[in-house]
């Protein structure tokens, strides 16, 4: 797999285009799918955008940064309903993240079981 490849890969898992990609990381207009090689400072604008390492968009391994990132990934992976509230979040400020993260905990204090 190339790494235009990998890069479309990971478009598609966020929900973007390739060329929302570009614009959002202010990139020229098919720069990058018009380019048989990327530039290092752009591989890394890539990378940090989608939270991978630069040795995956190269050449597939070691998708994740760290544990963490995996084991966050894996979760979201297997509980549809926390991919619902990780997705609703996107668009919300930090202060309501905070108060919904705090309503969380106390229904956890009501209810540990689940």
């Amino acid at each position: 797999m190339e790494i235009i490849d990998r890069i479309k890969e990971l478009c598609r898992a966020k929900g973007i285009t390739i060329t929302e990609l570009e614009k959002e990381l202010g990139f020229g207009n098919g720069s990058l799918a018009k380019s048989s090689t990327i530039k290092s400072d752009r591989l890394q604008a890539i990378a940090k955008y989608f939270g991978v390492s630069i040795d995956y968009l190269v050449n597939g391994e070691s998708y994740y940064l760290n544990e963490s990132t995996a084991m966050l990934a894996e979760e979201l992976k297997s509980r549809p309903t926390l991919k619902v509230l990780f997705d609703a979040s996107r668009n919300v400020s930090d202060e309501s993240l905070m108060a919904v993260a705090m309503l969380l905990e106390q229904m956890k204090k009501t209810n540990p079981e689940g």
